[in-house]
């Protein structure tokens, strides 16, 4: 009976427990694979710059251009004649390939760069033969300029709706103060770092007094890199008309990035994006949700909406 008695306690905490279990929730991983899968429901603005790809390497003509972010490019050339202390912010030309002798007795690919009258060399680490087959070649801390023009001659003179407020100031790409879901102009697109090889340069269309030119930084493509394509920054249409409900004054707190107690979940994620992670509980008022995000930042609402909150 006693021994019963204990398995009843045990079951019954064990009960209790469950119930005020708090699960995590947080952006999985995602392969390949499922990638490919999920692809049918992209959105138009994810499907938007698909068709921007980068020639095949075996492709390239003589004088392709390429803008040199950091010096460090210096370190990955075997041999190179030059006078200039740093390339960078300089642009450099792809001239051919040639086949050398390795270090194992086989040959490797060798390409053959110019600055100026300078003559640069860079062994990328396959053959002629490997290179016919490959898709894509990147020189380390450079940008394609093909890429750029590409992606310019599709934003320039359109107006999307931004939704990052990560503005900086195309000369000095010092942050500035940045509104989320208002209209922008695209003024120009110019390379911007080896990671982030796209400045997007755009003037804000509010009634703001403020109406200088501002950049963002954005990645192209599918690779594991591209973290801020298109579809991260902006949106084709006004976001406002899919919540008729939200207020003006609380749509004023999202277009600035500022939360107050009483939001929606919704209205939450408009003004600060999607959180790093979110952890479900309950307690006796009923469901909270934790949601996190960097620099200590987090929401915590009670029944779906806010009632505490760090930013």
């Amino acid at each position: 009976m006693k021994k019963a008695s204990t398995i009843l306690l045990a079951a019954a905490m064990a009960c209790a427990m469950h119930s005020c279990f708090t699960g995590i929730e947080s952006t999985p991983r995602i392969g390949d694979g499922e990638l490919k899968r999920q692809h049918v429901s992209t959105t138009p603005e994810q499907r938007f710059l698909s068709g921007v790809v980068a020639a095949r390497p075996s492709q390239w003509q003589s004088g392709k251009e390429f803008y040199v972010t950091d010096s460090k490019i210096n370190l990955i050339f075997t041999s190179a004649s030059t006078g200039t202390d740093s390339l960078e912010g300089e642009v450099i030309h792809f001239c051919r390939f040639d086949s050398v002798p390795a270090v194992d007795s086989h040959s490797a690919a060798e390409m053959i760069l110019t600055h100026g009258s300078d003559t640069l060399r860079w062994r990328p680490g396959f053959n002629l033969d490997e290179l016919a087959g490959r898709t894509r070649l990147d020189i380390p801390f450079s940008v394609d300029l093909d890429m750029v023009a590409q992606v310019r001659s599709q934003l320039a003179g359109n107006t999307y709706y931004i939704t990052t407020p990560l503005w900086y100031h195309p000369a000095t790409m010092q942050r500035s103060g940045g509104l989320r879901h208002v209209p922008v102009l695209i003024r120009d697109v110019q390379p911007g770092t080896a990671d982030m090889p796209l400045k997007v340069i755009f003037t804000p269309q509010t009634d703001r007094a403020d109406s200088s030119r501002r950049c963002v930084l954005m990645t192209i493509g599918d690779r594991r890199l591209a973290t801020r394509n298109f579809d991260r920054l902006f949106a084709f249409e006004n976001p406002r008309r899919r919540y008729p409900a939200i207020t003006d004054e609380v749509w004023n707190l999202i277009i600035n990035s500022k939360v107050r107690e009483g939001m929606t979940r919704d209205e939450c994620r408009l003004a600060l994006g999607a959180p790093l992670q979110i952890i479900h509980g309950s307690g006796t008022l009923g469901t909270t949700e934790r949601w996190s995000y960097p620099d200590g930042v987090y929401l915590i609402f009670d029944d779906g909406f806010l009632t505490r909150f760090r930013l």
